[in-house]
């Protein structure tokens, strides 16, 4: 038994085929991405078609990963990122951003050329912008893991909007 999907793609994102090796390449105004397949993938005017025999798993897999792809590439994907606790800073030269975390040194974090920030709100928020969502979330994760919140006072690099419970202080 085959299993098959189709995906409506919108008007103003170009595929192109190349057979060997079986590669599709998307274009669209924010970019574009080179999808590696076995010829499970169709393609006929703006619906793209998965054909997979005997896994229907396999098919979902590759449509949600098509799907965000394809999304990506019509709309960018936003992540904002809050600075809490006093003189925590953060900017941006070209494509490095610096943090000032209340260490005795400044952490440097080098962004990979699909990703776009930009700061605002007195130096406290990063906004990252990108095509690829799965890479955006790993990123954001890489910058979280310089400051985690702590646990008492809730200080350190969060995702804007995050709620974090706060753990009561013991008094004698």
């Amino acid at each position: 038994m085959k299993y098959y999907k189709k995906l409506q793609v919108f008007k103003t994102i170009k595929f192109s085929v190349q057979l060997k090796p079986y590669i599709i390449k998307i274009e669209s105004r924010l970019g574009s991405a080179l999808l590696h397949t076995n010829k499970n993938l169709f393609l006929y005017k703006n619906v793209i078609c998965i054909v997979i025999p005997k896994s229907k798993n396999r098919v979902k897999t590759l449509f949600n990963s098509l799907f965000f792809r394809l999304k990506g590439l019509q709309f960018l994907y936003v992540m904002k990122l809050s600075l809490k606790g006093l003189g925590f800073k953060v900017t941006i030269l070209e494509n490095f951003i610096t943090f000032k975390l209340g260490f005795s040194h400044l952490f440097t974090y080098c962004l990979p050329r699909f990703l776009k920030a930009v700061v605002y709100g007195r130096f406290m928020h990063i906004k990252l912008f990108s095509n690829n969502l799965q890479k955006l979330r790993e990123v954001c994760i890489v910058i979280k893991k310089l400051k985690f919140p702590e646990p008492y006072k809730g200080k350190g690099i969060i995702y804007f909007g995050e709620m974090s419970t706060l753990k009561a202080i013991k008094k004698l």
